[in-house]
């Protein structure tokens, strides 16, 4: 995978959306996305506008919030997982949080500093990896669905 933006989670994890012609959005799964490589270039995202660096950066900080939110206990009993597992999980998370908190706003302020872009992709990647506890929660739901009603990507909603 080769991420030209800092927040979709595509190049860390198995999941996919679609729009279709009508303009509806279709998100679907499979083992088989997941990519074997991600090559993280920051020079990919210098050109992505200011508003787009905001909500994607929104999007990759929530992905990481919404993954450590998760209860343990209910990953243990739900999907197996040991604690190992998950607190591998949460170390992405929150690394992930902390590097959007340093980074965002450097990167929306200055497109051009490689250093926050860079820091950028690593905290989507990381999101993208903390997902392996569980899946995304209340505020990606309502963000799906604003985003759909008022065609907005939905780290802006």
């Amino acid at each position: 995978a080769v991420p030209t933006t800092s927040g979709t989670g595509s190049d860390g994890g198995k999941s996919a959306v679609i729009c279709d012609p009508s303009g509806v959005k279709v998100v679907f799964g499979h083992p088989a996305l997941m990519p074997k490589l991600a090559a993280l270039d920051p020079n990919l995202t210098v050109k992505l506008p200011p508003h787009l660096t905001a909500g994607t950066g929104i999007d990759a900080f929530f992905h990481s919030f919404e993954a450590y939110m998760v209860p343990t206990d209910i990953m243990t009993t739900r999907d197996g997982m040991t604690m190992a597992e998950i607190e591998y999980c949460d170390g992405f998370a929150l690394k992930g949080m902390e590097l959007v908190c340093r980074s965002l706003d450097r990167a929306v302020e200055d497109g051009a500093d490689m250093e926050s872009r860079l820091r950028m992709q690593i905290a989507a990647l990381y999101g993208a990896k903390a997902f392996r506890k569980g899946d995304l929660g209340g505020v990606h739901a309502s963000a799906h669905a604003l985003g759909a009603v008022f065609h907005r990507h939905h780290g802006e909603c």
